[in-house]
């Protein structure tokens, strides 16, 4: 499907029966159009654990065996869309709603402050016996909420003292589940057909991947034909430029930056310092992010492979490293070719490698010979830092990257092999390049190879490039 950026936000109404594949598709229609999923369930265990009126009102009512008020649950929904700018900027889809013919005709009334209707339908359809099958079976995490079936989606090992069964999945409740969807689903599509709001039925029982491709190109056609209407690619991008225009009028003021004070700072003597470092001349975020990125080069010492400079370690690695360097074969400190005064620290390796402004470095794995042998050390140099509390257990990601010479950034045409490959984590410590690419599956071609991927994309929240693909590049290195 085509890049979102090049489309309007879009609104969608995502409806379907009991297990029929609504909370797979909706986060995949989610990720794919950047459109806010919007559940009434989720909203409404928000105000109930919130404990506000409507919250209240509503566990009462629920309490009693009754349905909620349609009024109750619109206004909900009313203010989730109307009220934020994410759903208003990005688009929405309404996960599981409306649920009655009534609830849809108040969708489309426009009776509300922004318009509730939607630009397209989605109608998921399982056969009963196969809406049975995964119901009666389903379990939950306790820990995570995600849901798992023995035969469909069969859960690891190391969770199964954590899954649940939902006591309301027996055959009697699902059976009546089933009739009433089926005896509402006429109406509502009536209500939304009337209104001449295209609406398209899927059969979902197949790979949810096929499923999804086939939804998501019914999507992008509304889409496209949406933007046709608003007048094209260029009243999209007007659009765009007013709503960066407006945002960009109300910036921070200066009392909205905190000053930044150091562990060795009185209270007194940072404000100080803070008052003096302010320029009128650059915005209050700049001054702060700028702020956050100083450091002094006398605060670290280069990190050697071979030599090959690969990232830069902070001083008080020397302490966490100090048994490990005083034997010398996992690590060892090397003297730089420098004309400056040595630091105040033993070294026995002769001086080979030239990085003005410093005369000693650590060098990883200097007995070592091969990228393997290189990489088993390190990671023993790891294991050790974890066990002593310098790189948080909790941290650990249980993934290596390659480690190659910082001149050659990370890698690309004409980069040598990596020298080594180090656990995530702990690459940050050492202030090497990290990077990675959030791929949250594969589907394979014809032939077994991987015929395309699924790629994330950041978090419309991200300060940083919200919305585009999950390549995240993360330097270790100072400032």
């Amino acid at each position: 499907w085509a890049d979102v950026r090049s489309l309007p936000p879009i609104h969608v109404v995502l409806v379907g029966g009991p297990c029929s594949g609504k909370g797979t598709i909706a986060p995949m229609l989610s990720q794919a159009f950047r459109c806010r999923v919007v559940g009434v369930g989720t909203l409404l265990r928000g105000e109930i654990r919130a404990q506000t009126p409507r919250g209240e009102a509503a566990a009462e009512t629920m309490q009693k065996g009754d349905l909620l008020p349609d009024d109750l649950v619109l206004g909900m929904v009313n203010e989730r869309i109307c009220g934020s700018h994410d759903a208003q900027q990005n688009g929405w889809l309404l996960d599981g709603f409306p649920r009655t013919a009534q609830q849809a005709t108040a969708l489309v009334s426009g009776k509300y402050g922004c318009s509730l209707q939607p630009d397209c339908v989605v109608v998921l359809q399982r056969p009963d016996e196969l809406i049975r099958e995964f119901a009666l079976g389903r379990m939950v995490d306790t820990a995570t909420g995600h849901t798992y079936h023995p035969v469909f989606a069969p859960p690891p090992a190391d969770i199964q003292a954590r899954l649940v069964w939902r006591v309301d999945d027996t055959p009697a409740v699902i059976n009546k589940r089933i009739a009433d969807y089926q005896s509402a689903i006429g109406g509502i599509l009536e209500a939304f057909e009337e209104n001449d709001i295209p609406t398209r039925q899927f059969n979902n029982a197949q790979s949810e991947l096929e499923t999804f491709a086939q939804v998501a190109e019914f999507v992008e056609s509304v889409a496209r034909a949406k933007l046709e209407k608003m007048g094209g690619p260029s009243a999209l991008m007007e659009g765009a430029e007013r709503r960066v225009m407006s945002s960009s009028e109300s910036s921070a003021e200066e009392a909205d930056v905190a000053a930044l004070c150091s562990e060795l700072e009185g209270e007194e003597e940072c404000l100080i310092r803070y008052e003096e470092e302010i320029d009128e001349t650059v915005p209050p975020l700049l001054t702060a992010v700028r702020r956050c990125n100083e450091y002094d080069p006398n605060d670290f010492i280069p990190v050697l492979v071979g030599d090959e400079q690969v990232g830069w370690t902070p001083l008080d690695m020397l302490d966490a490293l100090s048994d490990t360097l005083a034997k010398g074969e996992a690590c060892e400190l090397a003297m730089l070719k420098s004309d400056n005064k040595p630091r105040d620290v033993a070294y026995d390796a002769p001086p080979q490698v030239d990085i003005p402004g410093y005369s000693v470095a650590v060098r990883l794995a200097p007995q070592a010979t091969g990228g393997v042998e290189r990489s088993d050390t390190v990671a023993a140099i790891v294991d050790s830092l974890v066990e002593d509390g310098y790189i948080p257990k909790k941290a650990l990601r249980r993934e290596r990257q390659e480690v190659r010479p910082l001149a050659f950034g990370f890698g690309g045409p004409g980069a040598p092999p990596p020298l080594l490959q180090m656990e995530r984590a702990a690459m940050i410590h050492f202030g090497m390049p990290a990077f990675a690419i959030h791929v949250n599956g594969f589907v394979r071609g014809p032939e077994g190879e991987i015929a395309s991927v699924w790629v994330g994309t950041r978090s419309m929240s991200k300060a940083t490039y919200p919305g585009l693909l999950d390549q995240v590049v993360a330097g270790g290195q100072p400032a």
